[in-house]
């Protein structure tokens, strides 16, 4: 491996983007809303369907008082649910 070809934040700056994992998200789901966002065990989920299912995992999140920086943990086995669950959170 060429050490050029490791791209690191202080190296290779213009990949950095002011962004979360939820906009990323976001922007597939308005982009991408009827693919197949995740393929597992022989079940599929569109982006349009796990965006919904996330938004109310979230919330269900705000509903029980979590907020914006609370810390929440997430234990669960591989799966559709799993991330559902880290989208939501």
């Amino acid at each position: 491996m060429h050490t050029d070809s490791i791209v690191l934040g202080p190296h290779c700056p213009e990949l950095l983007r002011d962004e979360t994992l939820v906009d990323i998200f976001r922007n597939s789901a308005q982009n991408f809303a009827s693919s197949i966002a995740i393929y597992y065990n022989e079940i599929t989920v569109t982006y349009a369907q796990l965006d919904k299912w996330s938004d109310t995992v979230a919330q269900q999140l705000v509903s029980a008082g979590i907020n914006r920086g609370d810390a929440v943990g997430l234990w669960w086995p591989r799966g559709v649910e799993l991330h559902v669950a880290v989208i939501g959170i």
